[in-house]
């Protein structure tokens, strides 16, 4: 964060370092989101030893701890090829929010002996400013990505399908707008179960709901994992599967049959490739158009038969 480096700019002014790190704290987990020095490279595991261990406050400024480096802790960060960095001593502060909680920690990095009459330093008032304005800085970081990840879920809830878990119609939209303009082949898929009318009239919608879970599981199993699978509402599916050949339209109505009828479930299926079609649009038009064609050419039987309503395996 760029407000952070500037604020380590001035915590140097008042207690030179080698190099200054800022890090947002999440239980035992240290995420580096600003430094002073040139050493942004360096990532936070690296960096884990030497800013999980507390010093003592001989030696450092009001608000810091301090300790020397060990040995040990030198070598890894040798073998870890982290050239820019010889650390003999270490300051750290912890920061924290309004409620007393620790956010983050603010920690330096010395790699000369500690002079006389430079450590600790006389401008501990400053000092303490700096971290202050450190750790408000840092709150404000942390609430703004609390928010932001707030956010994000609302809006991944709000395309998600509450009952079956795979996309709703608005996430299905969103998917196709997302590849409307991209030059690969896509693949398109319908799906429309034959028989949810009669299970919820049957044997209510308590079964209805498990034969549109089963049936979501069932579909998604058969996808790889950047395909798409969404619930448009009632008994009706779609599936989208991008960069694929032309022979998978066929290959995928031939797997999802399969395997609707492993799990005695009985549904209208249609496929079409944007390429055969001409576009994305009349490829959505063509599996649709298919689907139903399929549907209407099949034999309905009738509400008694035996094997339609044993769904106790459906």
């Amino acid at each position: 964060m760029e407000v952070l480096s500037v604020q380590l700019n001035i915590l140097q002014v008042f207690m030179p370092m080698d190099c200054w790190f800022v890090g947002r704290q999440e239980e035992a987990h240290v995420e580096v989101v600003a430094t002073f020095g040139g050493v942004d490279a360096i990532a936070a595991s690296h960096l884990a030893s030497l800013l999980a261990s507390d010093g003592n406050d001989q030696g450092a400024a009001k608000g810091f701890s301090h300790r020397p480096v060990s040995e040990m802790e030198l070598k890894a960060l040798a073998s870890a090829q982290v050239s820019a960095l010889h650390p003999r001593h270490v300051f750290k502060a912890d920061l924290r929010r309004g409620d007393g909680r620790i956010s983050g920690m603010v920690a330096g990095f010395l790699s000369q002996q500690l002079l006389p009459g430079v450590y600790p330093p006389s401008r501990t008032r400053e000092i303490a400013l700096c971290l202050s304005a450190i750790a408000q800085t840092l709150s404000m970081h942390v609430e703004l990505a609390a928010a932001e990840k707030l956010v994000l879920e609302t809006q991944q809830d709000a395309q998600i399908d509450s009952l079956t878990k795979v996309l709703n119609r608005a996430g299905w939209n969103k998917k196709l707008r997302s590849v409307a303009s991209i030059e690969e082949e896509v693949a398109i898929g319908f799906l429309d179960l034959d028989f949810l009318k009669l299970v919820n009239d049957s044997h209510g919608h308590l079964a209805g709901d498990d034969l549109l879970r089963r049936t979501a599981q069932t579909i998604k199993a058969e996808l790889r994992n950047n395909d798409c699978i969404a619930r448009l509402g009632g008994d009706e599916f779609a599936v989208m599967l991008r960069n694929v050949a032309t022979t998978d339209a066929s290959e995928l109505k031939k797997r999802l049959q399969l395997a609707l009828s492993e799990a005695d479930i009985k549904a209208s299926i249609g496929v079409a490739l944007k390429s055969e079609a001409g576009s994305l649009q009349k490829a959505l038009q063509l599996a649709d158009s298919r689907m139903y064609e399929e549907k209407r050419t099949k034999q309905r039987p009738l509400a008694n038969n035996s094997h339609v309503l044993n769904f106790g395996q459906v």
